[in-house]
């Protein structure tokens, strides 16, 4: 089953057409890139994917399940339970430690505390950041930080990753380094991604691209 599926996808603003017709389809464990010039709907895209923007038209199912309305209550529990988010930004709590912030997406998880910490231990082992539980996030570069948001990626028990330019702030070796990691979550946990890019090389990297500019 393919983790997500959209049909004649369509988004406008006003009289202002963002997306038309669109059709998607992310295998599972597949990585698609998404690309096409500066206000192309790019970032409209991955927020209808997520359940955070309505269509205007067409159909989009999540694990075979059609997309409810994205304030009922469904749609939480969904972007809960399938949807991982990977922003530019990363989105930590920049105050808190390495742990708490990976702790926020374990939340709902069916661990003891013990058990929480060796996944804990695990994922940052994964990402490069063996023993940074307490370290807090304000003091880390944003390479690791990056990394952080890819290790609460790897914690959440969402298959779909939704990552809008998660390397766009960074330089070309530590974001290829970076993309590296996203697709260690293809490789080794079979999670499906879609991310938002302007990197060639990175695309490259990915199974499909989808020019959202000039759909087939």
């Amino acid at each position: 089953m393919a983790p997500l599926v959209a049909r004649k996808l369509g988004k406008s603003f006003g009289s202002r057409i963002v997306l038309s017709d669109l059709d998607l389809t992310l295998a599972q464990a597949a990585v698609m890139a998404v690309m096409g010039p500066s206000g192309s709907g790019k970032s409209t895209l991955l927020n209808i994917l997520g359940l955070l923007e309505e269509p205007t038209s067409g159909t989009l199912t999540i694990n075979g399940e059609p997309a409810p309305r994205i304030n009922s209550g469904r749609a939480t529990h969904m972007r809960r339970d399938y949807i991982n988010y990977l922003f530019q930004t990363n989105a930590l709590v920049t105050n808190r430690s390495v742990a708490d912030n990976l702790l926020i997406g374990m939340h709902y998880a069916k661990a003891s505390r013990a058990e929480q910490a060796e996944q804990i231990r695990r994922a940052l082992q994964a990402v490069g950041l063996k023993g940074s539980e307490r370290t807090r996030v304000n003091v880390l570069s944003g390479g690791e930080q990056q990394r952080v948001a890819i290790a609460r990626c790897m914690l959440k028990p969402g298959n779909v990753v939704l990552a809008d330019e998660p390397t766009g702030s960074l330089d070309r070796r530590l974001a290829h380094e970076v993309f590296g990691l996203i697709l260690s979550m293809r490789e080794h946990l079979g999670k499906s991604i879609v991310v938002v890019t302007h990197d060639l090389e990175i695309a490259r990297r990915c199974d499909e691209v989808l020019d959202i500019a000039h759909p087939r």
